[in-house]
């Protein structure tokens, strides 16, 4: 859900107890901090390179000649690993065997199509 202060420019989302706060000035990050520490427990991590954000890592390099902001997953992958294979995956030195594929017929060469005899043509 996305909230928005009716004067200042702070946004913020909250999904569940997980908050991700837009501000243009510290004092509007400091006023949003007062206002919820008066009624609940907070963890403010304001100095991070990086914010975490239901599960994603958010990179946001905003004074790059480009303004970019990446989204990624880094633990998404190994977890997944360990979830499906908990004894371990096979080697990447020893590749998997595979069957051969199965033979189609060539479409150049012309085919003839049968049908089965009934039981009166087989007499």
């Amino acid at each position: 859900m996305l909230f928005r202060h009716h004067t200042h420019s702070t946004a913020f989302s909250l999904v569940v107890d997980d908050f991700l706060v837009r501000y243009s000035h510290s004092s509007e990050l400091d006023h949003l901090v007062s206002c919820l520490s008066s009624l609940y427990e907070l963890k403010v991590h304001r100095d991070l390179p990086h914010n975490t954000y239901l599960g994603y890592t958010i990179d946001y390099s905003p004074t790059s000649p480009s303004p970019c902001m990446t989204l990624s997953m880094p633990n998404y992958i190994p977890a997944m690993f360990f979830r499906l294979c908990p004894s371990g995956c096979g080697s990447p030195a020893s590749p998997p065997t595979y069957t051969p594929p199965v033979p189609y017929p060539d479409p150049s060469i012309p085919t003839t199509l049968t049908t089965p005899a009934t039981p009166a043509e087989k007499t």
